[in-house]
């Protein structure tokens, strides 16, 4: 591996850095590094991905958010000859009941990035939206947004992109999501025979009755549940880590049986049973489908996953097929614009029975909250699906494994998901044994429950 001069990877100016030491809302980037340090060791991925006594890069590569703020601090993992081995994703923000967002062997094309952007010479920065998109443009003054974006996805050009929170994400999915996963067309359930399952049986009754208010409710409980958890979570951090500033790594990394660190361990990172949870079926059977499917649309690629790990039959056309079933100029109208070639929960709910010839159910019932999909997959042992975004439009991933951290006061969810190669990486065998395979999903993200 070369070292990082080599790899010419664009580490923030250290006077950028120092810039937002003031801003209340950025966790300053020497404090961040120092607590994902804490956090990687304290969680065991130190362990498990062969970085015990490894060091974090002194100095990030920073994602900033469209109101020129830093986002997300990627700091690169230096084994004991100082030679990149991998990246920690953290929380620049105090955004979340965790600190390490993600968790990767690579590094990231960084060069590859930049160059998404023809900037006349100007420096480029990395940005990412609410949604989890990623762009490349101009930084411009805090709490203004950059200019001249592209997202490096599409290539396209990104305009009146703001960074939105909490009730301004709500109100924005009020305009094109949330309309679009209520099941107008009842004819959706005549295929939706429960025989004998409860749990699906409550769900088709209450998604018959939903609402946009209902929708809207659901995701303001779960966007306060948040705020709750992170607020709980830094406030414990903070009071068992109260000289952070003044520790330096020796004493991190040397910390482990230390009696302050086995209680910040205990209250903070494993309070509650991390053990993973996979449905093993979903692996192997996955991997050949993923690689032997041309499939540019992930609603029908998830659905003919699912479908491929139940009874081998390859249905990828058929799904493709099925969506915009109930008419492109019928209630979909407004769903064809945000969900690209469109598969809806309620053409999935329609066509995986006929597909299966009743043996696997999709609810048309969205859950706004992980605990659900954790649950699908830990009790049930049944997938679920995800709808998040990807290329600035909706997107499906299947979620066949999780874990649980944190404690009593809050609660992370983490998922091993797999789609048609728009997040994940195509047909790759990802073991599910591996935490840093897991990921966590945005609150806003709805759920949906498989029953195969």
């Amino acid at each position: 591996m070369n070292n990082t001069e080599e790899l010419n990877l664009p580490f923030e100016d250290e006077a950028v850095l120092k810039s937002f030491s003031e801003d209340s809302k950025i966790l300053e980037y020497n404090k961040a590094r120092k607590l994902t340090l804490i956090e990687m060791i304290g969680t065991g991925f130190d362990k498990e991905m062969g970085w015990e006594g490894y060091r974090l890069s002194q100095i990030p590569v920073v994602l900033y958010g469209f109101d020129n703020k830093p986002k997300f601090y990627d700091f690169i993992v230096l084994n004991a000859e100082s030679k990149p081995v991998g990246t920690i994703t953290a929380y620049a923000r105090k955004a979340a009941s965790t600190i390490i967002k993600e968790v990767s062997p690579n590094i990231k094309d960084y060069g590859l990035l930049l160059s998404k952007a023809s900037l006349g010479g100007n420096k480029a920065s990395l940005f990412v939206d609410w949604t989890g998109n990623s762009y490349v443009g101009l930084l411009g003054k805090s709490d203004e947004t950059p200019t001249s974006v592209v997202n490096v996805e599409t290539g396209n050009v990104a305009e009146e992109i703001k960074e939105l929170e909490g009730a301004e994400i709500i109100q924005e999915l009020q305009k094109d999501m949330l309309p679009a996963l209520l099941p107008q067309d009842f004819s959706i359930y005549d295929n939706l025979t429960t025989e004998g399952n409860q749990e699906l049986q409550e769900e088709i009754e209450a998604s018959k009755t939903l609402t946009l208010n209902v929708l809207v409710d659901s995701m303001k409980t779960t966007c306060q549940q948040d705020v709750e958890n992170t607020k709980a979570f830094w406030t414990e951090l903070e009071t068992e880590v109260p000289n952070i500033s003044e520790m330096n790594d020796n004493e991190i990394l040397d910390a482990n049986g230390k009696s302050w660190f086995s209680r910040l361990v205990r209250r903070v990172f494993s309070g509650v049973d991390r053990k993973v949870t996979y449905l093993n079926r979903y692996v192997n059977s996955g991997t050949y489908y993923g690689t032997t499917t041309e499939a540019p649309w992930c609603g029908p690629w998830a659905c003919g996953y699912i479908l491929y790990v139940k009874t081998k039959e390859n249905k990828y056309e058929y799904f493709t097929n099925c969506a915009s079933s109930f008419g492109e100029f019928g209630f979909l109208n407004v769903a064809l614009r945000i969900f690209g070639k469109p598969m809806t929960p309620a053409e999935m709910a329609w066509s995986m029975p006929i597909a299966s010839k009743g043996k696997i159910k999709i609810s048309p019932f969205p859950w706004f909250t992980d605990f659900a999909a954790y649950d699908q997959i830990h009790h049930y042992g049944k997938p679920a699906l995800r709808l998040c975004s990807s290329g600035g439009g909706l997107h499906w991933t299947v979620a066949y494994g999780t874990y649980q951290s944190g404690n009593y006061f809050w609660r992370n969810y983490y998922f091993c998901q797999q789609d048609n190669g728009s997040k994940y990486t195509k047909g790759t065998y990802k073991s599910p044994t591996i935490k840093s395979n897991y990921s966590r999903a945005d609150w806003w993200n709805p759920w949906f429950m498989v029953w195969d």
